[in-house]
């Protein structure tokens, strides 16, 4: 039996072969590329609402800092009344802060008044008053303690205005009295020259 030989392909029955067949396109998985759209310019009205809002923030920054600004021009002020309060203030506050603190207020006789404040636990008496007639020329004030028949001058001192705050040299006691009279010369006088302007009892 012989051996057929091998029949070459008919070209025709190749060509009219299906092609392969060919995927469409998926138009989700491969989106085709868009230029992104313009934003729109803003409008008038937005521009001005923009404008009032920065106008109004800076409105508030500034009134807070000008609140801070005074509000620490006032501390300094208050820090700097504070350091350079005189010894006799210091005595007063000391006084006024103290658990037995006593006063008397009198009027002065063209006028006005005048106070005592004393601590006899501290053993500081403090002379104040807003209301003082005018010196001449060379007179000075003089505050006399009387106690008992002996009078002795506990501060002597001249203002130029009608305002004072001055520590008498000694403590009083219930009993005493403090006179204030205008002397001649700076020197402290062994009596009184004259009548008193103000006499405030401590009892």
């Amino acid at each position: 039996m012989s051996e057929q030989e091998p029949q070459p392909s008919d070209p025709r029955v190749d060509l009219e072969a299906d092609p392969p067949d060919e995927q469409p396109a998926d138009p989700e998985s491969d989106p085709p590329s868009q230029a992104p759209a313009a934003e729109p310019a803003p409008t008038t009205s937005v521009i001005q609402a923009v404008s009032r809002r920065n106008w109004t923030r800076g409105l508030i920054a500034f009134a807070v800092a000008l609140i801070l600004l005074v509000g620490l021009g006032f501390g300094a002020a208050r820090l700097n009344d504070y350091l350079m309060r005189s010894p006799a203030e210091v005595a007063l506050a000391d006084i006024e802060a103290s658990a037995d603190e006593q006063s008397m207020t009198a009027e002065l006789v063209e006028g006005g008044t005048a106070t005592v404040a004393w601590s006899e636990s501290l053993g500081t008496a403090v002379f104040f008053s807003e209301d003082l007639p005018a010196l001449d020329e060379g007179e000075t004030f003089a505050l006399w303690l009387t106690r008992g028949a002996s009078d002795t001058v506990v501060a002597q001192f001249a203002v130029d205005g009608r305002e004072v705050v001055v520590q008498l040299d000694q403590g009083v006691e219930a009993g005493d009295l403090i006179a204030l009279t205008i002397e001649s010369g700076s020197e402290a006088p062994d009596e009184r020259s004259g009548d008193a302007v103000v006499t405030i009892p401590t009892s």
